[in-house]
């Protein structure tokens, strides 16, 4: 049965911009900052990945891996992993990934290798996908009492956006295509799934909305972290998760 969630138009945009950068300036102190007395780790969580794209394509796969690279990063300090992080070429088509065995680390991991893309589709039609989303991040509202995925849009998906909620009371559907790596290539073996059905409350401008009713923290936050998933350049396909132990 499908799920339908509430999508929200973010009032006062400079204002909230402004608030917005305010506060992404206090949660995200300096590298200086983040490596003053970092914690200690002795046991870790190593995934193996491989990716779609052969190095010898004319400069698309430095550029791809260099954003992957940086959008994996950001989307493990959005999980709670911000010291100790490794990401790493390996071999020629996989990429390594190292974080500290805190919290659920297998989870978020297994979560990265499902290989997905994201289409945001308005009666059937696709209009915003995974690279137009900036940023997905899965947060809770005190005063509404309520689990929600805020979502931050580029340019394209802000106008694309914009226009699919001018129909207020329809519903924009987000989809994730998962599939093997060669999937995104000759798609085959795709299996198409329904993550959310978020009813258009108001028209949205200016490239931020939030998805509501997400019910607790961990449905939110699966759904936010599968969005940024299929925001990678890289389609990453999971090959072996295993945990490694260092000396103190």
């Amino acid at each position: 049965m499908k799920k339908f969630f509430s999508l929200i138009f973010i009032f006062a945009i400079i204002l909230c911009l402004s608030i917005f950068s305010a506060c992404e300036f206090n949660a995200n102190p300096s590298s200086e900052e983040k490596d003053q007395n970092p914690p200690t780790y002795t046991q870790y969580i190593v995934g193996v990945f491989r990716h779609n794209i052969q190095p010898d394509w004319d400069g698309i796969f430095d550029d791809a891996l260099i954003q992957t690279k940086n959008s994996l990063r950001q989307m493990l300090e959005a999980q709670g992993f911000v010291h100790n992080v490794g990401i790493e070429q390996y071999k020629i088509n996989y990429l390594r990934v190292t974080i500290p065995d805190i919290g659920e680390p297998n989870v978020i991991l297994r979560q990265l290798g499902e290989p997905v893309q994201i289409e945001f589709r308005f009666r059937g039609e696709v209009v915003i996908v995974g690279h137009n989303v900036l940023s997905a991040q899965a947060t809770f509202l005190s005063f509404d009492n309520d689990y929600i995925v805020s979502l931050l849009f580029d340019a394209q998906g802000a106008i694309a956006l914009y226009n699919a909620t001018q129909n207020v009371g329809e519903v924009i559907e987000i989809w994730a295509i998962m599939g093997r790596a060669e999937a995104k290539m000759d798609h085959t073996d795709r299996i198409e799934i329904l993550m959310a059905s978020p009813i258009i409350q108001t028209p949205i401008a200016g490239g931020s909305a939030i998805i509501s009713g997400m019910g607790n923290m961990q449905t939110a936050n699966e759904l936010a972290v599968q969005i940024n998933a299929g925001r990678l350049p890289l389609l990453l396909e999971s090959i072996n998760i295993y945990a490694v132990s260092v000396s103190a």
